[in-house]
């Protein structure tokens, strides 16, 4: 039986500073995986006017820990899996997590942007739905780190965030890596009954692991995403030309910066990351 609790890694976006302003307050929430919340937060965070909610974990996640209290209240549900399998999920590849140890960097940050390139046009279908939504949506996959960090960071791009902005609230999550851990392994169905013994041991001793240790695919290293953005550029003309090949318009460009930017004085346009 899944084991609720509160998420470990949910924060507002709100005050990131992106072109023309920052992003407004009870907009847009990034979060691990929000099917396991306890009936009482769930309860409250719609009750503060949590209306949709994006999931982007894998039909085999989602399938393991459905909706959760989220889904017998009064919110929107999207689901667009950015990947088609995570290590774990299934149980089928018993080496996954070593394997997933022994990338650097550059690795995760070219992994990412292929994430961005498969799914461009799902991407900005999703933009679309957060630039015509009320009330706070929320992004969530397992982590909050990953699949969650690309989206984000596609958001902001689209916003006209600086890269030195985006890689930064990806770091963020760096502080909540081991509480993540710690509560996949208790909250997730996933955990208990289909990691291998292997996985399960390398999972145990991610919970008490420094977050300084980790290698770059299993903690949240600034440079992943610094490399995303940097191969984005150097191959494609940034990660806002990726998302415009898969359809993201000006009109749509303009759509988000209604809905999510509060004018300020922050004018710096960081869309060509």
């Amino acid at each position: 039986m899944t084991v609720l609790s509160p998420p470990v890694n949910l924060r507002d976006l709100g005050g990131t500073p992106v072109h023309g302003g920052t992003v407004r307050a009870g907009m847009l929430w990034r979060a691990d995986d929000m099917s396991c919340v306890t009936e009482d937060w769930a309860t409250q965070a719609v009750a503060d006017g949590l209306s949709h909610v994006i999931d982007l974990r894998t039909a085999a996640e989602a399938e393991s820990t459905g909706r959760g209290p989220l889904g017998r209240l009064p919110v929107s549900y999207h689901h667009v899996p950015i990947v088609d399998t995570v290590g774990g999920a299934g149980g089928t590849d018993p080496d996954v997590l070593a394997r997933m140890a022994s990338v650097d960097a550059d690795g995760v940050g070219r992994a990412y942007l292929g994430m961005v390139r498969a799914t461009a046009p799902a991407i900005v279908a999703l933009l679309g739905m957060i630039a015509a939504a009320r009330g706070i949506t929320v992004l969530h996959c397992a982590a909050g780190k990953d699949r969650t960090g690309v989206l984000t960071a596609s958001i902001l791009t689209a916003l006209g965030a600086e890269p030195d902005t985006i890689v930064a609230d990806y770091g963020r999550t760096a502080d909540n890596l081991q509480a993540i851990y710690a509560r996949m392994m208790t909250a997730h169905s996933v955990a208990a009954d289909s990691l291998s013994d292997g996985q399960a041991a390398m999972m145990a001793a991610l919970v008490s692991r420094p977050v300084t240790e980790l290698p770059p695919m299993l903690g949240a290293d600034p440079r992943s995403m610094a490399a995303m953005l940097d191969l984005a550029q150097t191959e494609d003309g940034g990660l806002l030309e990726v998302l415009r090949r898969g359809g993201l318009t000006a009109e749509l460009e303009s759509a988000l910066r209604t809905r999510l930017v509060a004018p300020g004085g922050h004018a710096a346009r960081g869309g060509g990351a």
